[in-house]
This record gives C-alpha cells, sequence and structure tokens, in this order.
C-alpha cells in the first residue's frame, strides 16, 4: 500500500519532484515518496539519518537561492531549479 501512495503521490508532484509540491504533502508521505523516487528512479537507498536530513532541508527550502546538497546513497540530492534532482557518484553529466 505504501509503494502505491507513494506512486500516486509522485505523480502529483512530478517526476523529479517539484519542491512545492512536495512540501504540500505531510512529512510521512514526504519520506514514504522520496524513499520511492530514489529507489525506483536511481536505485539509492536513504539512510534513516540522510532521509530526515532531506526532509529538513526540503521544509526550510522557501526562497530561489536555497540550495539543497546531501550524499543520499553513493550520489547526491541537490535542488535544480524548482525540482529535486539526484546525481549519481559515476555520473558525471551534470
Amino acid at each position: 500500500m505504501l509503494e502505491e501512495v507513494a506512486r500516486e503521490d509522485l505523480a502529483r508532484v512530478g517526476m523529479p519532484p517539484v519542491i512545492k509540491a512536495l512540501q504540500g504533502l505531510s512529512m510521512p508521505r514526504q519520506a514514504n515518496l522520496l524513499r520511492y523516487w530514489l529507489r525506483e528512479a536511481h536505485q539509492a537507498t536513504p539512510s534513516t539519518a540522510q532521509l530526515e536530513q532531506l526532509l529538513g532541508q526540503i521544509a526550510v527550502c522557501t526562497t530561489r537561492g536555497h540550495q539543497i546538497h546531501l550524499k543520499v546513497g553513493s550520489g547526491h540530492v541537490t535542488r535544480d531549479g524548482a525540482v529535486l534532482h539526484y546525481t549519481a557518484e559515476a555520473d558525471k553529466t551534470r
């Protein structure tokens, strides 16, 4: 059921996730969506600490200048304009 909710939420907030839309979800749904997005789209599994840090950064991301850059799995989640972006360590294209 959690995957079904995550798929529905991801369809609602976009792929990649739009930060403002993500902020409209409850914290548990944000966490569920982020776990699902990272696992399904990028084969990355955040630790509990990494997920908590990411949720905290998303919560305070209210200005265009706010940067997000957190290590998650073998890569990094960053802010790319209005959306979240994941770059794997081996991916040097970004």
